[in-house]
């Protein structure tokens, strides 16, 4: 162990990481069980209540989008099923109601042939459409109430689907709610993503940029991918076959044939 002469006696030294104080007493370097190392100014913020609370949030509102973006892929398969009012009102005539009066009855008797000639996948998509609609359109009513849940509120987005709609029309409406379920989901990916890097949504990163400033950037690059405004990866041509010792170069035009 290094010795210190009595010039040395008393004097102190931080340790790199800023945890240990070092003395000299006696000509010996010893630890000082006295020092408190200063509280760090720097790093993450500490993730408070509302950052959980955010969190929590953001992870419910994901797995709701999740579920409910199953249901628009089924409304938008039942869409191809259904072309439109005519076909609607075809099958409406043909199809009998349990709650029906005595005329749809009969209709329904006399309906009977021709619902043969329809197969269960579309007498169940215009089944489907008809209820996706009227519960959005309940859930909507809910949620003027304020008692609608995250998967009430993704739901809602189909309240104007309908098998009397044009299939243009329920196009656009299901079109519409996948993209802003899409929007829902990368926001809740982005808090998490946040939160975990920099400790606190109130907390900027790294590089000085804040979370709001993120989300944006984040949702400006979903709106361009969604909207096909970013450019497309192209391919490169392929290479020419080497060429034969002495033969003539060989020249391949922008499909990537061979030009004679």
């Amino acid at each position: 162990m290094a010795t210190y002469g009595p010039e040395y006696e008393g004097k102190t030294a931080i340790s790199k990481d800023g945890k240990r104080r070092i003395v000299i007493r006696n000509g010996e370097a010893v630890v000082d069980t006295s020092y408190t190392p200063p509280a760090s100014s720097g790093g993450p913020a500490k993730t408070s209540a509302d950052d959980r609370k955010a969190l929590i949030a953001a992870q419910s509102r994901a797995a709701a989008e999740r579920d409910a973006m199953r249901s628009y892929r089924s409304a938008g398969h039942a869409i191809k099923k259904i072309s439109g009012p005519t076909k609607a009102a075809w099958l409406d005539a043909i199809t009998p109601k349990p709650d029906g009066g005595i005329l749809d009855k009969i209709g329904g008797i006399l309906g009977t042939p021709f619902r043969a000639l329809e197969d269960d996948e579309t007498l169940g998509a215009m089944d489907e459409l008809s209820t996706v609609g009227a519960s959005a359109a309940l859930k909507n009513s809910a949620n003027v109430k304020g008692a609608a849940s995250d998967k009430d509120m993704a739901l809602i987005r189909l309240a104007g689907l309908g098998p009397y709609k044009t299939q243009g029309e329920n196009t656009r409406i299901v079109k519409d709610a996948m993209y802003q379920s899409g929007l829902e989901q990368l926001r809740a990916k982005l808090t998490a993503q946040w939160i975990a890097r920099n400790g606190s949504l109130s907390n900027p990163n790294a590089k000085g940029q804040t979370f709001e400033s993120y989300l944006t950037l984040g949702e400006g690059m979903y709106a361009d991918r969604m909207s096909g405004r970013t450019k497309p990866r192209t391919k490169s041509l392929p290479k020419p076959p080497p060429s034969a010792k002495g033969a003539k170069p060989v020249t391949i035009d922008l499909e990537g044939n061979i030009v004679e």
